[in-house]
């Protein structure tokens, strides 16, 4: 493994995309820094923690997040999908609004207190997702494995039953009202 920046920390630094192409990050932090609009094309990011940092409308082509961490970020529009080849990553008290989700494993990762509004989940294993807390306003799950997920405290949720794998998945007692009430049934 060629590591070109090893348990570094960048605090308030704003980047241009030459920073991160074909560029390898070890155990690194980077906090209040602004990656709004880059594309991190071929970067790869292991063992690293992103704290109140903005990646709103960041490209991530062919980039690699393993065993990283998200914490208070702002990360409204981005897409992620398998074409990331290593997507291992935790979302903790994270604006992820209109994300988009294609195709990744993301088995056992933690999405807590996350604003997921408008966010797409499509064709993922979501299985022993943590959830937490967080809120789905418009959300789309499409095709997910959402097997003992965790949706505890969720907001304004709604999954469809026909659609995603959802044996022992965690819900609000509201939110089952609305998916019963949604095939028409009605409630005493």
């Amino acid at each position: 493994m060629n590591i070109d920046y090893e348990d570094q920390q960048f605090d308030a630094v704003v980047f241009s995309s030459n920073d991160f192409q074909n560029r390898e990050f070890y155990n690194c932090l980077f906090s209040n820094c602004n990656f709004s609009a880059l594309d991190l094309a071929d970067a790869k990011f292991f063992n690293v923690t992103f704290k109140n940092c903005n990646f709103a409308n960041a490209i991530f082509s062919v980039t690699q997040f393993r065993d990283s961490t998200f914490q208070n970020c702002k990360l409204m529009g981005i897409g992620i999908s398998n074409s990331n080849f290593a997507f291992s990553a935790d979302f903790i008290d994270c604006d992820l609004r209109y994300a988009e989700f294609f195709k990744l494993n993301l088995n056992k990762k933690t999405f807590y207190h996350c604003n997921c509004d408008g966010a797409r989940f499509v064709d993922c294993n979501l299985r022993h997702v943590k959830f937490t807390n967080s809120g789905f306003k418009e959300a789309i799950f499409h095709q997910c494995d959402l097997r003992n997920a965790d949706f505890s405290g969720a907001l304004s949720l709604f999954i469809n039953p026909l659609d995603n794998k959802i044996k022992n998945t965690t819900i609000e007692i509201l939110t089952a009202s609305n998916i019963v009430t949604s095939f028409g049934f009605k409630m005493n």
